[in-house]
This record gives C-alpha cells, sequence and structure tokens, in this order.
C-alpha cells in the first residue's frame, strides 16, 4: 500500500456527498486498540474496524445522521463498541 493524498481526498469527497458509505464492524475503545487489529486481522468480509477515542461517546455517524445510517453505519453485529 502506497499514501495517495489525491485518491484519498477524492474518496472523503465521495463519502461526504453520501456517494459511497463504509460499513462498520465493530466499534472499539481506545484502550482495546491490540483488540480492534486482532479483529482486523482475522478478517471483516470488507468491514471498517474502527477505534474511537475517549472524547468520543459512542459510534459515529457524519454530522446530522443518526447513528446506523449515513457514511459510517453501524451493522448492530453485537462486535464491542
Amino acid at each position: 500500500m502506497v499514501p495517495d493524498g489525491t485518491g484519498l481526498r477524492m474518496l472523503t469527497g465521495l463519502l461526504g456527498q453520501g456517494a459511497i458509505s463504509i460499513t462498520v464492524g465493530g466499534w472499539y475503545p481506545l484502550e482495546q486498540a491490540g483488540e480492534a487489529l486482532a479483529r482486523a486481522r482475522e478478517g471483516t468480509h470488507g468491514a471498517a474496524v474502527v477505534i474511537r477515542t475517549a472524547a468520543q461517546d459512542g459510534p459515529h455517524t457524519s454530522p446530522g445522521t443518526a447513528p446506523g445510517r449515513g457514511p459510517l453505519a453501524d451493522p448492530g453485529d453485537g462486535r464491542p463498541r
């Protein structure tokens, strides 16, 4: 994998417009970063693994969207949040 700022800007633009979305396979607090990495390594079938900081209070989506909807949709699969 090679860093690609241009490609990342394009993807974030599409994400912000709602043209693409990301399925989240699990939300983990920073204290469980090791578990999050293990989950990502075992495979998530294309779903993202999100590590949140203490300042974040739960699954987040884009501003103005409800949890479970929008670019970072939580599938509600029972995984650690």
